[in-house]
């Protein structure tokens, strides 16, 4: 419940910068929104360790990828089906 409320905040602020009516919001609203996820920096990923190894590249005891500096694609489809504007 929490994840949602908060996805839902991000939304209506993201619409409020704009000076959207959230009954007024449209695709293309929609469409921005999700390019301003794609391009969001993950805060609390910008403050790593300056010998943390790359973005992308490999743990070598688990074999993972570290995770990337921006949010990933499933992430923000979790965060658009939080929601339906146009549902």
């Amino acid at each position: 419940m929490r994840s949602y409320a908060y996805d839902r905040l991000r939304w209506f602020r993201f619409l409020h910068s704009r000076w959207t009516a959230w009954e007024r919001a449209e695709r293309p609203d929609v469409r921005e929104f999700m390019e301003l996820l794609r391009e969001a920096p993950v805060r609390q990923r910008s403050n790593r360790r300056p010998d943390a190894p790359a973005s992308g590249s490999a743990n070598p005891v688990t074999g993972k990828a570290t995770l990337g500096t921006t949010y990933a694609a499933r992430t923000i489809n979790q965060r658009l089906l939080s929601f339906q504007p146009f549902g």
